[in-house]
């Protein structure tokens, strides 16, 4: 990113101190002055603040430049990159428009696209879209190859494309294999203590809780929590990531009171009284009634209920819907954990919070 900031400095005011344009030039006095923001915002981590500025330079980018420009290539990908960040997966769409706007402005195996290339393998692989995964991290492999061939970061990226094409084809040994080789490269580059070094055990976790080993899932994401919670501040996304899968780890183990903790935990560090904003930490897939699937019966349900300060849902009542899926559906919504709100330092019920479960059958 810093790379990117330095490089518009320097090139957009070469471009608004000549004559071209003249009748935008007060877009593209903004567009400067967002792409500066945006960075700032980014820069400290603040995504949701980022991705208000990304959006409005993207869009005066395609006011203001053809397709192929320089400008609206960076100002297309790094609000696809903003996305990513947020976890919204339309930055796949947009990241292939940014491509789609490369023009000549770089060689196919420039240094500059790496991290781009990245994202789409990365994000390809973990949607099972093999094939353009695998399109993508060739791309990555050559620019590796040709400029960084010694660079023990870029081979660990690399890993975790392969880890994550593994785990989509179901190869979880395959996939833990490649993620352990990160961890190794991690001690290396930043140390045993770094935080980052630990990221990869979330990885290996989140694989044994597709295996439904739950105690081992446990001690991958408990280390991985032990370093974060010494070395991150509390609203850290790695942090609050390993607070989720413990919450998760703990309920299929059975342990609602250690889940608890855990949810208390994300709800200091995240406090929110607006019932919309409520979305469930742990929560299960309800089991479709047989007898509705033989009839090829669809519906959905949407229930009332009370979030107590634990994070439980309490007081549950139907208030639409179908009868015939509410059995199914309140079995599931039983078992939802969330992060309670908080007042005062301290967490409180939430009422009257709504949550619909949709029954749809696949073919």
């Amino acid at each position: 990113m810093g790379f990117w900031l330095r490089l518009f400095v320097v090139v957009f005011t070469v471009f608004l101190s000549g004559n071209a344009f003249a009748n935008e030039r007060g877009k593209t006095t903004e567009f400067s002055a967002v792409m500066q923001k945006f960075n700032k915002e980014y820069k400290a981590r603040n995504y949701n603040a980022a991705l208000e500025y990304a959006e409005r330079a993207y869009v005066l980018s395609r006011e203001l430049f053809r397709q192929g420009h320089f400008f609206r290539f960076m100002a297309t990908s790094q609000y696809g990159q903003t996305l990513e960040k947020l976890g919204n997966p339309e930055y796949l769409e947009i990241n292939e428009e940014a491509l789609g706007s490369l023009g000549n402005n770089f060689a196919p195996d420039s240094p500059a696209l790496f991290e781009i290339y990245y994202s789409q393998a990365l994000g390809y692989a973990k949607r099972a879209e093999s094939e353009k995964a695998i399109f993508y991290l060739s791309k990555v492999e050559d620019i590796y190859k040709t400029h960084h061939v010694e660079n023990r970061l870029l081979m660990a990226a690399i890993l975790k494309v392969q880890a994550a094409l593994n785990t989509a084809e179901g190869s979880f040994e395959d996939a833990e294999e490649k993620y352990q080789q990160i961890y190794e490269i991690s001690i290396e580059v930043f140390g045993e203590d770094d935080s980052k070094t630990y990221v990869p055990y979330l990885d290996i976790g989140k694989l044994y809780l597709a295996r439904k080993k739950y105690s081992e899932a446990l001690f991958y994401f408990t280390r991985a929590h032990e370093v974060f919670t010494k070395n991150l501040p509390e609203r850290d996304t790695r942090l609050q990531n390993s607070h989720a899968f413990l919450v998760q780890t703990y309920e299929l183990l059975g342990q609602r009171e250690k889940a608890t903790e855990h949810c208390i935990a994300i709800a200091k560090a995240n406090p929110s009284e607006k019932v919309d904003t409520f979305k469930p930490i742990f929560w299960s897939e309800p089991d479709y009634p047989q007898e509705l699937v033989h009839e090829g019966e669809e519906g959905s349900v949407v229930f009332s209920f009370t979030i107590d300060e634990a994070g439980m849902v309490r007081d549950i009542e139907m208030v639409e819907g179908s009868k015939a899926f509410e059995k199914a559906a309140r079995e599931a919504v039983e078992r939802f954990r969330y992060a309670p709100a908080i007042q005062d330092g301290k967490p409180v019920a939430t009422h009257d919070v709504k949550h619909k479960i949709t029954f749809e059958l696949e073919n």
